[in-house]
Parts: C-alpha cells; sequence; structure tokens
C-alpha cells in the first residue's frame, strides 16, 4: 500500500495510525465523536459564557445605538467562535478543521483583537479624552491589520511556512502584551472605565494564550 500525504501549513503536522477490527470499528467512531474531554467540556461552558456576552451586548447596541458595544459583540463573536470551533467541534477527519487549524483560528484571533482596540477607543472615548493613547491605539490598529495582511499572504500565495510560523508567534505575542498594556493603564488611571477594560483584557489574555499553546493542548 502506498500513500501520498501532503503536510499542512500548520504547526503540528503528524499521523497517528492504528489498527481497528471491522466489528469494532463502529464502537471506536461513537467513542470519538460522542465522548469529551476535559478540555472540550472547560470550552463548552466558555462559549457559552461568550454567547450571552454577545447576546447581552446586541441588546444594548439595539436600545442604545452606541458604536462601542456593536464592536465588543463583534469582538465576542470572534472570540466564541476561535473557542467553539477549537475544542467542540473540530475533528480531524472534517476538512474545515484543516483549513481551521491551519489559518482561520489566527484569523479570529488578531479580527478579534482589532475589534477590541476599536471598542476601547469608542468606550473612553480616546479621541477627546485621551489624544495620545487614541494615536497609539490607531497606529496599534492599522499596524496589527498590516501583519494580518503580510500573513495571510505568506500562508495563501506562498509554499513557505517558517516565515508565516514565526509571524505567528511575534503577532500572539504582541496581542499579548498589548492586553498587558491594557492591564497596567487601568492600575496607573485608577477609575472605573479602566477597570473595565482591564477585566475585558484579562479575557483577551487567556485567549491568546489558549491559540499560543493550542498546540501543546492538543
Amino acid at each position: 500500500m502506498l500513500i501520498k500525504l501532503k503536510p499542512l501549513k500548520n504547526d503540528f503536522n503528524y499521523i497517528n495510525p492504528f489498527f481497528i477490527p471491522e466489528n469494532r470499528f463502529i464502537y471506536y467512531e461513537i467513542h470519538k465523536t460522542g465522548l469529551k474531554s476535559d478540555i472540550q467540556l472547560y470550552g463548552l461552558v466558555l462559549s457559552g459564557v461568550l454567547l450571552m456576552m454577545i447576546l447581552f451586548m446586541v441588546t444594548n447596541y439595539i436600545i442604545n445605538h452606541k458604536q462601542e458595544f456593536l464592536y465588543n459583540a463583534l469582538y465576542s463573536l470572534c472570540m466564541f467562535l476561535l473557542i467553539f470551533f477549537k475544542f467542540n467541534f473540530i475533528t480531524d477527519k472534517f476538512l474545515f478543521s484543516k483549513i481551521y487549524f491551519s489559518y482561520f483560528d489566527f484569523f479570529l484571533l488578531v479580527t478579534g483583537t482589532i475589534f477590541y482596540i476599536a471598542f476601547t477607543r469608542k468606550f473612553l472615548n480616546t479621541k477627546y479624552d485621551y489624544e495620545l493613547l487614541d494615536k497609539i491605539f490607531t497606529y496599534g490598529e492599522r499596524f496589527v491589520l498590516l501583519l494580518l495582511g503580510v500573513y495571510t499572504y505568506l500562508h495563501f500565495f506562498t509554499s513557505t511556512f517558517l516565515p508565516q510560523y514565526f509571524l505567528e508567534i511575534i503577532m500572539k505575542i504582541l496581542i499579548l502584551v498589548i492586553g498587558i498594556v491594557f492591564i497596567s493603564l487601568a492600575f496607573k488611571h485608577k477609575k472605573r472605565l479602566f477597570n473595565y477594560i482591564a477585566a475585558g483584557n484579562a479575557m483577551l489574555i487567556l485567549f491568546s494564550v489558549i491559540s499560543l499553546f493550542c498546540f501543546y493542548l492538543k
């Protein structure tokens, strides 16, 4: 038997072959698709929390028509899809899982970060109250968007993997740094609005860590 394998552009290409007796295959399928690990159960709980956040933010946006609620809802949606697909839906036998783990999970993390920065700018009214901070956030949004564009080009239009791999690590670390900076600003200003931002950034750091160490969890 000859098998031709084509490696994917991600950092966990591997095969784990084993033989299953024909009369036991149906039980193997039930076991694989029906049972959930502890990590998957935690992912379900976190997905439920994020879904409630989405509904809450959308409701507030409909009532108040404030853009910050829309940006927060879009951020929560990206994080919901990131967690839900990563731990509760994706299996190796689906083609979408290959697309997801090689590109789409990172796209959701970065896009969610951009929405969160936009939410922070609106929520704190940085354009008028914190002009320097607003400039930093604006250039930060553009820089992260530029890096995402470079990453997309490397993934879909080149055959190399290492530049894409290192760029992904750099961007995930950058997102972690952004979250830490937000929290440090909250401690510095000691205002209620900044405390809300600090709480949200604790979640952002959590999602960044989940994405950064997904390979080890898997």
